[in-house]
């Protein structure tokens, strides 16, 4: 009997079965982990002048928006299942 890869048994699955395991996968936190550590490294948000100050705001307010958009997706897929086409 052959021994199946993981991509052999991934052939005959949908987008949206890809979706629902990944984010019920134990993996999903680290994953979300991962999101959270290789954030830029701002030490502070203000720096030498405006434009800076300005770019280092900008920048933290669209990673930790995107990273929690990410979570809530997450957590919607798991209570709601994916409920939508690709």
């Amino acid at each position: 009997m052959a021994v199946k890869n993981e991509e052999d048994t991934l052939i005959n699955v949908t987008p949206q079965q890809k979706i629902a395991a990944a984010c019920n996968s134990p993996h999903m936190e680290g994953f979300i982990q991962i999101l959270q550590m290789s954030r830029t490294q701002i030490k502070k948000v203000t720096a030498d002048d405006e434009f800076k100050t300005l770019i280092n705001a900008v920048t933290l307010d669209c990673e930790t928006e995107m990273i929690l958009r990410v979570v809530d997706y997450v957590k919607n897929v798991k209570q709601n299942g994916v409920n939508f086409q690709l």
